[in-house]
């Protein structure tokens, strides 16, 4: 008949062609076969807390829709989640392209490449095993390599100065002119006090931390007060006073206007005069 009505009663199963609903649907499960129609492109069915069902634009879900974007909260409870421009994946790549903080561990399955492009100037690629590109061109007060950080200094240090670390856990000003002050490990001091200390990279230098330091290219050396340098110092020259030390603490590799960049490994071995 037409106008007959089809009811539903407790445990059975009902299939029903059409269901037209203008309040709410409760139950304790519900299971939806089909579609349900109504909603346009670029539409999503919304369920607010009260059971309420609506279709939404997708741009008021999300904002910042664009393809691949990964969808990050915003704290508001009425407005849109939001699609980062600095956070995609593509399927296969995690693409982060602003600051990356880490609170606790981090590892590295397989090989770890530092440098946005590897080696943009070249035809190779970095392999396995191989750990980062430096630019040469570095401005002033920059480093870049393995630092040792929060030591006491020993005495008054300036950014940039050669320093060894003594016996007592403190950093000095070197000076080849006594083995004290130019065997222990070196390093170059990064900040005051206290001092962060480079120990093996690249870094700029002042140019008041360095004494003759001769060509592009040249090895550098701990300088000698005999010869008139200041404590701290880096020299081109080979100290050549007796009992003065000598030992190659790096390289020259690029001049700057009123500093210097250069490759920081001090040798191990060293020879008194």
């Amino acid at each position: 008949m037409p106008n007959w009505k089809k009811v539903v009663i407790s445990g059975s199963n009902a299939a029903l062609s059409n269901l037209n609903v203008t309040n709410s649907i409760t139950g304790s499960a519900a299971k939806l076969t089909t579609s349900i129609n109504g909603g346009a492109n670029s539409t999503l069915l919304s369920v607010d807390g009260s059971g309420n069902v609506a279709y939404k634009a997708i741009s008021t879900i999300v904002a910042g829709n664009t393809n691949n974007r990964l969808v990050t909260a915003t704290g508001d409870a009425a407005g849109p989640l939001e699609g980062e421009q600095r956070l995609t994946f593509d399927g296969s790549t995690l693409a982060v392209t602003a600051n990356l903080a880490v609170a606790n561990d981090a590892y590295v399955v397989e090989a770890f490449l530092a440098g946005e492009d590897a080696l943009p100037n070249s035809d190779f690629a970095l392999a396995h095993g191989s750990t980062s590109a430096i630019n040469a061109s570095m401005a002033v007060s920059s480093s870049v390599g393995e630092v040792l950080t929060g030591f006491p200094a020993g005495e008054t240090l300036a950014p940039g100065q050669l320093v060894y670390l003594s016996s007592n856990g403190r950093w000095y000003l070197t000076d080849a002119n006594a083995t004290d002050k130019s065997i222990n490990l070196l390093g170059i001091a990064l900040s005051a006090n206290p001092v962060d200390v480079l120990i093996d990279g690249v870094v700029t230098i002042l140019s008041s931390a360095v004494f003759n330091i001769g060509d592009i290219g040249n090895p550098l050396y701990i300088a000698s007060s005999d010869d008139g340098a200041n404590a701290g110092s880096v020299t081109g020259e080979v100290p050549g006073q007796g009992g003065n030390v000598v030992r190659v603490i790096g390289h020259y590799i690029k001049a700057g206007s009123g500093y210097s960049t250069i490759t920081f490994k001090p040798d191990g071995t060293w020879i008194e005069l």
